[in-house]
Order: C-alpha cells, then sequence, then structure tokens
C-alpha cells in the first residue's frame, strides 16, 4: 500500500546510489540459503509492520531507519566484498547503505551535501572498474 503522503514527502527528492558490483548472486541460491536456515532468517511480519509503523508515527527518525535485508547474512557469508565496501560507505562517508533484494545490487541513502565523486571512486576501488554505478532520486 502507499506511504501516508507525509511519510512519502520525508523520502521525496532523496539521493540514491546504486552500485553492482561484476559478479551476480543467484536468486535461486539466497533464498535457498534462507530457506535452510528458517524459521529464524525470516523477519516476522508483525516485527516488520511494527518497525514501520514507528517510523510513520515519529518523523524525526531518518529515512535509513527503514533499511532492513533479511537476505544480507547469507550474501555477506559468501561475497564480503559487499559488507566491507558498505562498511567503508557507512565509517568513511557516514551514509545508510545495504544491500538490493538478493544482491548482489546495493545502495546508499545520501545525504544533501555527500561527495558523490569521491563516494564513487571509493566503490570502483573497491569493486574495479567494471562496477554499474547509478545516482538517482526518489519519487512519487
Amino acid at each position: 500500500e502507499p506511504l501516508p503522503e507525509a511519510a512519502a514527502g520525508r523520502l521525496r527528492g532523496r539521493g540514491v546510489l546504486v552500485g553492482k558490483p561484476a559478479f551476480g548472486i543467484a536468486t535461486a541460491w539466497a533464498y535457498g540459503q534462507l530457506a535452510a536456515a528458517a524459521p529464524g532468517s525470516y523477519q516476522p511480519a508483525a516485527e516488520a509492520e511494527a518497525h514501520l509503523a514507528r517510523w510513520l508515527a515519529n518523523p524525526a527518525l531518518p529515512a535509513g531507519e527503514l533499511l532492513y535485508n533479511n537476505m544480507e547474512p547469507p550474501a555477506f557469508r559468501k561475497f564480503p566484498a559487499l559488507p566491507v565496501l558498505l562498511e567503508r560507505l557507512r565509517s568513511e562517508f557516514g551514509l545508510r547503505a545495504g544491500m538490493s533484494g538478493s544482491g548482489s545490487a546495493c545502495f546508499a541513502l545520501l545525504e544533501e551535501h555527500s561527495p558523490v565523486a569521491e563516494i564513487e571512486k571509493t566503490i570502483r576501488e573497491a569493486w574495479g572498474p567494471s562496477a554499474f554505478l547509478l545516482r538517482s532520486r526518489l519519487e512519487r
């Protein structure tokens, strides 16, 4: 369901940088890892809904508080280039970053004055020159 307009306004126009290393992660493999670790690998729906409700009720909470991906643990164990880079983006640039879906694409929520060229350089240094990068803005 759509976010309430006030909540959508908290995200609208926010910069996002998406990056994908040269390697991919097979979706079937990722879901197989979750299934093998079930039930503890899945966030209960009630917990996810409560997390969203807290964010909706508190306009002071940053957008990064919404980030959660239960597919990160198995992907990060097999592909350490992902968590190493995401931690570097957090520590060096103060970004909220995570993996998208089953990976290997990742994203970072940009701040208004984020040094995007420096962030892109850091990603290419970590993942190589063939890493795909796309800068965009959240709309609607």
